[in-house]
């Protein structure tokens, strides 16, 4: 028998690890009972109040998986790359997602470790690059968009775990994209929102990097005036 299964993202506080690079002898998930977890039940609504924000829940449908289809994900945002102003509201917001995939119902695999699912993700992650900074935090939503991303294994008893240095090459790789993007958005200390990425993935990172992109970019911009 086949079941359309659908995501929900629990809340949880992470045990979170200091230093940008972790001890390989840990995981992003070792209290598993406090950090989010993945798992099937009933279809969320389209949209879900999480603190003072609304998250806005993007649905995405068994074909628009199967079929490599980001057009839900395209229409939802052309609105706001088209006026800043609205833009600016929506990282404020946060977006979520509502996945809708068909599958046998003894299939034991979480939507993180679907090919098929995955490589939606993908295509997605290549369409919008800067897509992470929007993403809600708390309740678990960019811990399943990197774990698409992302080499992991699903532990039953442990939950979610990255492999390290996969982890931080790709938060790394994120920061550099999504703090420029947030500056050109006039969003006011993008650092902290890529910072806040870092801690619910199990990292700290502190002002170096921000500082030292900074200091790349004035310095291109010099070479670029006097050449």
């Amino acid at each position: 028998m086949v079941l359309a299964q659908s995501v929900q993202l629990t809340h949880g506080k992470g045990a979170w690890m200091n230093g940008h690079r972790a001890s390989r002898s840990h995981s992003l998930d070792h209290r598993a009972s406090t950090l989010p977890r993945l798992g099937r039940t009933k279809m969320r609504s389209r949209r879900q109040v999480v603190g003072m924000s609304q998250v806005q829940v993007i649905p995405v449908s068994n074909e628009d998986i199967r079929e490599l289809r980001i057009a839900p994900v395209r229409q939802f945002l052309q609105p706001y790359l088209d006026d800043p102003a609205k833009m600016s509201q929506l990282i404020k917001q946060q977006i979520s997602f509502d996945i809708q995939f068909m599958m046998q119902e003894d299939d034991p695999r979480e939507f993180c470790d679907v090919p098929e699912i995955r490589l939606w993700f993908l295509r997605l992650d290549a369409a919008f690059p800067w897509l992470p900074a929007m993403l809600e935090l708390r309740s678990g939503t960019l811990a399943l968009y990197s774990a698409m991303l992302v080499p992991h294994v699903m532990d039953r008893q442990g939950g979610l775990q990255f492999d390290d240095q996969a982890l931080d090459l790709f938060l790394t790789y994120k920061s550099f994209i999504c703090y420029q993007w947030l500056k050109e958005n006039g969003v006011g200390r993008p650092s902290l929102r890529c910072k806040d990425m870092a801690v619910v993935l199990g990292r700290q990172m502190d002002n170096s990097l921000f500082e030292t992109i900074e200091a790349a970019d004035e310095a291109d911009q010099k070479l670029l005036s006097e050449g």
